[in-house]
């Protein structure tokens, strides 16, 4: 099983605070940090990282003084898997690693830190992640996911239920609970952060109508208009301001920074 969509190692220098917006995620990202604080509206600062539930909604976050640490895209399935319960649980919350896994948590980010390489860190975060894979996810919701995501969300529930056999219903209640959102929505995430992918690699240069088309919006309007509800940003906004390259700090963003390394498990 894939863990995760993406794995990034980032340092970066920080004088005081720097806010970022952050579009809502296809899958679960996990934050495992040994420097700086991060905020995130409704709690407290994280300074050992958090993981952050299934949700449709963008936020905006604060992080203060030097950072550093890792940054792992959990897909939903390998986040029900290695969480250990139904991500219906985590929807819009975010949890502190300390109060997620104890003192094992604690002592998977120390080593981290002592760590000096971002292989052996991406080692580390691999161990720790398979040994708590234990979690049997039921075989009709990891097809779903997989289905959405060879279709880049451009399915119906409707057709997504016919391929897998099931019942309309019966597909809503079983991803809405081991995954934490309901299909359609699962399907227009998956769709917004593959046209994101596009904008922020040049990979598209037809226009907006032309992005639209190809990813599956019915219009340029409602292109714009899923942007505005998933990154707080329209698709101008997000080409001019999220890159998958480095950035500096006071730049506004989502992505990696600093001296980032990404890898697949």
């Amino acid at each position: 099983m894939a863990l995760w969509t993406r794995l990034v190692d980032y340092a970066e220098r920080i004088d005081g605070e720097v806010c970022r917006r952050e579009a809502a995620p296809a899958g679960v990202p996990l934050i495992l940090s040994w420097s700086g604080t991060v905020t995130v509206p409704g709690t407290g600062g994280f300074t050992r990282g958090f993981v952050a539930g299934p949700t449709d909604r963008w936020t905006d976050t604060v992080c203060r003084g030097d950072a550093a640490g890792v940054q792992v895209d959990l897909t939903w399935t390998a986040a029900r898997a290695v969480l250990g319960l139904p991500l219906i649980e985590l929807r819009h919350t975010t949890v502190a690693v300390e109060d997620m896994w104890g003192a094992s948590g604690r002592r998977l980010v120390e080593q981290l830190a002592e760590e000096l390489t971002p292989a052996g860190r991406r080692r580390l975060v691999e161990v720790f992640l398979r040994r708590r894979a234990e979690t049997s996810v039921p075989a009709l919701v990891t097809s779903a996911a997989a289905i959405l995501d060879q279709q880049a969300g451009r399915i119906s529930v409707a057709d997504l239920a016919a391929e897998l056999g099931c019942g309309r219903q019966y597909l809503h209640r079983q991803v809405s609970r081991h995954l934490g959102l309901a299909p359609h929505t699962l399907a227009r995430l998956v769709r917004f952060r593959s046209a994101l992918t596009a904008l922020r690699t040049s990979q598209h240069s037809t226009g907006w109508a032309g992005l639209a088309a190809d990813y599956g919006y019915y219009d340029q309007s409602h292109l714009y208009r899923e942007f505005r509800e998933l990154a707080g940003v329209t698709p101008g906004q997000a080409r001019a301001t999220w890159r998958l390259a480095p950035v500096k700090a006071t730049s506004v963003h989502d992505e990696a920074f600093g001296d980032a390394v990404a890898s697949s498990p």
